[in-house]
């Protein structure tokens, strides 16, 4: 369950770096790994949030003051740089 909420994350922060994403929103993005939980919304956001609490332990997602969720600078992979040597 943690993968899958990090692998939602790192998708939302591919699409716009800077945006915090409410913990309702995960639960609607998560696939894999939550399908014994997805037909009770409670459990379901129960599941997701320790997925969260996990990852921002691990320092790899991090929380805004209202409570929104991403994924940390250091999750995942980064999009390289670009070489803008001229030659």
């Amino acid at each position: 369950r943690i993968k899958e909420v990090s692998r939602v994350l790192l998708a939302l922060r591919a699409k716009d770096p800077a945006t915090f994403h409410e913990a309702r929103t995960l639960c609607g993005m998560v696939g894999e790994g939550f399908e014994g939980v997805r037909s009770n919304p409670d459990s379901l956001r129960k599941a997701v949030r320790r997925a969260l609490d996990a990852l921002i332990g691990a320092g790899k997602a991090e929380t805004d003051s209202s409570g929104g969720y991403r994924a940390a600078h250091s999750a995942g992979p980064q999009p390289e740089p670009e070489d803008k040597t001229l030659h």
